[in-house]
């Protein structure tokens, strides 16, 4: 076996090659949890507000005080 016979096989070990959910946190990658799916799902579903300026959103966020 030469060296890159060598090299691509140690390559070759180090890869997972049946990740998982866990393995994302190898990566610094997080997985959203529930709450956070429900806002996305709302979200694209055209649910959302959106405001043109910083005093609108905290107008709409007081106005339930």
């Amino acid at each position: 076996m030469d060296i890159a016979d060598t090299a691509a096989a140690y390559v070759g070990a180090r890869i997972d090659t049946n990740p998982t959910e866990g393995a994302a946190d190898t990566f610094g990658a997080k997985v959203p949890n529930v709450t956070t799916r429900w806002a996305i799902t709302e979200l694209e579903a055209g649910k959302g507000k959106c405001f043109n300026t910083i005093d609108d959103l905290m107008a709409d966020l007081h106005a339930e005080d």
